[in-house]
């Protein structure tokens, strides 16, 4: 009986001493340091995609690639710091290790259960901020990085090693970009944001266009497009300009907030987002801000607009809909940050802090869906049926649907 009793006692204690792990901090969308590791496979001080392998690190036989079991992941946050959200029922994002190799599109590649997929062989390992898909081509910008890739395949435009930026054939853009944010364009026409200037490929030159003679020092955060004649750009200071294809023209936007995000879903439905619960629409009768049913201290960092519907992502797993005449919180089963947010089909994803990804299947709740990527996600685009999100050190991952 006393054995008994003890062994009670033991087991009460322990279950009270078990804590759930707190979610992290929120991070900024941008301007974050890469991470490092001072060990393992990516040497001292160097950056190393933390969950993610390259060729060095499989075996090829026969019947495909496996992952050697050496490759270390790297540890997960074990001091997060104060609860990050209000969300009792958040899910922490699942590591989701791979569990069957693919080759296809020409390489091999990893999946997790839940049909997440990321190349072996890393395209870089630059801190990846923008990503669009511009006329057949999808576009991925960040540190010193530029790929453009046909949904299957990426080619590294902008070699940091070489500090070159060109396209076969193409002429090279002096001088060169150091940190690129944003992409976004129409047809064979792409934009991309480097600071508060905006380079600008025609399909056959680059060139840039510098905000500064126009109005705005400060730097663009987000970029969106209709067309190769409509394109806006958001920033710093509530910087707001739109695009014609030839010049840019800065606009009132009303507010000094920083901006984080912008969707243009028409020329006259355009929607803005950014710190202390920003947001802002433009009819074409100039911009107005918009009540969001959030702490007025929440960052806004990303949002999807179509058809008279609108997607809003934010810090602490921040989730809002409208649909109709105004926005509506959604539960995003996460308190992590979500950093950016797209519609394909009947399907809403986000994805943001430490590789979490969020999915409501054809109007269903949020759920948290497993990937193997720890990294920061800070961008998604749809390319075809094929959904893609991209983010620090490289990290790169995509689903089909």
């Amino acid at each position: 009986m006393r054995t008994r009793v003890l062994l009670v006692a033991l087991t009460l204690l322990a279950a009270g001493c078990k804590k759930p792990r707190p979610p992290p901090e929120p991070l900024e969308p941008i301007d974050s340091p890469p991470v490092t590791l001072q060990s393992g496979s990516g040497g001292e001080g160097q950056p190393l995609v933390v969950a993610h392998v390259t060729a060095a690190d499989l075996h090829v036989n026969d019947a495909g690639a496996t992952l050697d079991a050496g490759v270390d992941a790297g540890p997960l946050p074990t001091d997060a710091g104060p609860d990050a959200g209000d969300d009792d029922d958040a899910e922490e994002p699942d590591a989701g290790s791979p569990v069957r190799t693919c080759p296809a599109d020409g390489g091999t590649f990893f999946c997790t259960p839940s049909c997440w997929c990321h190349a072996a062989e890393l395209a870089t390992i630059s801190n990846l901020k923008g990503l669009a898909t511009v006329g057949d081509k999808l576009w991925a910008v960040g540190d010193r990085a530029m790929l453009r890739g046909d949904g299957k395949r990426w080619g590294e435009t902008f070699d940091p090693q070489a500090a070159k930026l060109e396209l076969p054939g193409v002429s090279k853009l002096d001088p060169q970009p150091s940190e690129l944010t944003a992409v976004a364009g129409g047809g064979t026409d792409v934009w991309a944001a480097n600071g508060n200037d905006l380079l600008h490929f025609d399909g056959r030159s680059w060139n840039d266009w510098d905000l500064s003679r126009h109005g705005s020092l400060n730097p663009v955060a987000a970029m969106s497009a209709t067309a190769r004649d409509d394109l806006w750009a958001v920033g710093r200071g509530g910087l707001i300009a739109h695009g014609d294809g030839q010049t840019w023209e800065v606009q009132a936007s009303g507010t000094t907030e920083q901006l984080y995000g912008v969707s243009a879903a028409s020329r006259d439905d355009v929607w803005a987002v950014g710190t202390n619960a920003t947001v802002l629409h433009d009819d074409g009768n100039g911009w107005k801000p918009v009540d969001a049913p959030v702490p007025k201290d929440r960052a806004l960092f990303g949002v999807w607009a179509r058809d008279g519907e609108v997607w809003i992502v934010g810090e602490k797993g921040t989730l809002l809909h409208r649909k109709g005449n105004w926005l509506e919180r959604v539960p995003a089963g996460t308190d992590y940050g979500l950093f950016s947010v797209v519609r394909v089909h009947d399907d809403v994803i986000a994805v943001g802090q430490l590789g979490v990804i969020v999915r409501s299947e054809k109007g269903g709740p949020f759920r948290v869906e497993g990937t193997d990527v720890i990294l920061n996600l800070r961008s998604a685009a749809v390319h075809g049926g094929r959904v893609w999100a991209v983010g620090d050190n490289g990290a790169m991952v995509w689903k089909d649907l």
